[in-house]
């Protein structure tokens, strides 16, 4: 076997064991997260109520007496709305 075919499949594995090492540390992760939940179609729409889910000032307290530990808040920058310079 030629060296370059060695090396290939030495970098190879050795990608995959650093593939399933950190695969283990974002279960790990997910863990120490906790319960979550996801925020969507509130900062994403191009208007912040166009979608029918506009944020309230008490969501976030609504949100950890229902048990959860954690939010995901999707936005997006490139609205016209939000991306316009004043």
């Amino acid at each position: 076997m030629n060296l370059k075919k060695w090396l290939l499949i030495f970098l190879l594995g050795l990608t995959g064991r650093v593939v399933a090492q950190n695969k283990e540390g974002i279960f790990e992760l997910n863990k120490k997260l906790g319960r979550g939940i996801n925020m969507g179609n509130m900062f994403e729409a191009p208007s912040e109520s166009e979608w029918g889910n506009p944020y309230r000032a008490d969501y976030f307290q609504r949100i950890a007496s229902l048990g959860f530990q954690h939010v995901r808040i999707p936005i997006r920058w490139d609205t016209p709305a939000r991306a316009q310079m004043t």
